[in-house]
């Protein structure tokens, strides 16, 4: 998300999101799955393996 513009300090994504619920939500998945949602602004989807910043023309993957 920095790669966005964001500052790494004034965000968290726990802030936004039931992180463990999310994770559950991968994990308990027989198939695979994608979650998507905005956090200021910036599209992201995770999968089990990732998440990434879904921007215009690229995708990047978060390590």
């Amino acid at each position: 998300m920095e790669a966005c513009g964001l500052d790494p300090n004034s965000y968290q994504l726990y802030d936004y999101v039931d992180v463990e619920a999310l994770e559950q939500v991968c994990t308990s998945s027989n198939g695979d799955i994608e979650i998507r949602f905005t956090v200021e602004g910036i599209r992201l989807a995770v999968t089990s393996d990732t998440v990434t910043v879904l921007s215009t023309g690229s995708d990047s993957a978060l390590e």
